[in-house]
């Protein structure tokens, strides 16, 4: 019997395989204004699956545009959100730093010895 990581790892390899054959199906064909059917014998393709690919391919176009607007903003409102959590770290180690000082400072005053963490 065969694991699911091993079929989940099959599948992402198969997937990837895949995509890339159509990628080159769906790019060399077009330009050169061959049909479905030229297309899947070159690429030793069933024409129905290619007709699949290119049905979800122009369903999903779109979103090929939209996403990298998305990402870019997102990254970008990670990367403030991980400033302001950086400054805010600094902050409080510069305020304990300087209460830490203070307290030296009163014992040294006091003359008794500082007490060890």
């Amino acid at each position: 019997m065969v694991s699911y990581n091993h079929q989940r790892r099959w599948y992402y390899v198969t997937r990837k395989i895949f995509t890339g054959v159509q990628s080159k199906a769906g790019i060399g064909g077009p330009a050169r204004g061959a049909g479905t059917g030229t297309i899947a014998a070159e690429h030793n393709l069933n024409p129905n699956m290619l007709r699949n690919w290119k049905a979800e391919f122009l369903e999903h176009a779109s979103s090929m545009f939209e996403g990298k607007g998305k990402s870019e903003r997102e990254a970008r409102r990670k990367e403030a959100a991980a400033k302001k959590k950086r400054d805010k770290m600094l902050k409080t180690i510069g305020q304990l730093t300087i209460e830490r000082n203070f307290l030296q400072n009163c014992f040294r005053a006091v003359g008794q010895p500082i007490p060890g963490v």
